[in-house]
């Protein structure tokens, strides 16, 4: 399951992936700080999850490459040539901040996924406590699992992360009350 960003944050999702890709099309050594955490699948664009995807099939492959190869290889594509084809990768390269940024611009791309997913999650959950056809229990269950499973993906020594485990409680705490008072005290916004 691939989710929406939320509209507050699909925006500056969007401005760090594309300074992100920028920074690696510049300069492909920074790809290897970024890696450890960050996967295709955080890209809220398709088309900068298929870029990013791409690159690292490349460094895998070993022995330096070309990022312009890589960007050629999408050259063809309808989104890419909506954007303006190889130029909109020169507008990556151009634009993007310098290689010391690609730690900062991957962790917000990240952080975005992350409450991307947070927010598909607690309104699965919510919808099926509204619905009533499921036990309190059993959607409490699921949804808490789900986000303790988010929760892993998003442990890290930063602070500067989202502390999903405090998000889960609360969302299960929500989803609790709106199925014992019909009501919820406000955790989710």
């Amino acid at each position: 399951m691939r989710p929406q960003p939320i509209s507050q944050n699909a925006r500056a999702s969007a401005e760090a992936e594309a300074a992100l890709l920028g920074i690696l099309f510049q300069d492909p050594d920074t790809l290897r700080h970024v890696r450890p955490f960050l996967r295709p699948h955080h890209f809220s664009e398709p088309l900068h999850e298929r870029l990013y995807g791409a690159l690292e099939e490349e460094a895998d492959r070993g022995s330096g490459f070309n990022p312009m190869t890589v960007a050629a290889r999408f050259s063809g594509e309808p989104a890419m040539i909506e954007l303006g084809g190889m130029g909109y990768i020169g507008l990556l390269i151009a634009n993007a901040p310098p290689s010391e940024s690609a730690g900062d611009c991957a962790k917000a791309v990240f952080d975005a996924a992350i409450r991307s997913n947070i927010a598909v999650i607690c309104a699965e959950g919510l919808r099926a406590a509204t619905e009533g056809s499921e036990e309190a229990f059993g959607i409490a269950s699921a949804t808490r699992e789900r986000l303790e499973t988010l929760a892993h993906e998003a442990a890290t020594d930063d602070d500067s992360m989202v502390p999903a485990p405090e998000v889960a409680e609360r969302a299960i705490e929500a989803m609790q009350e709106k199925a014992v008072h019909g009501r919820s005290r406000g955790y989710l916004t």
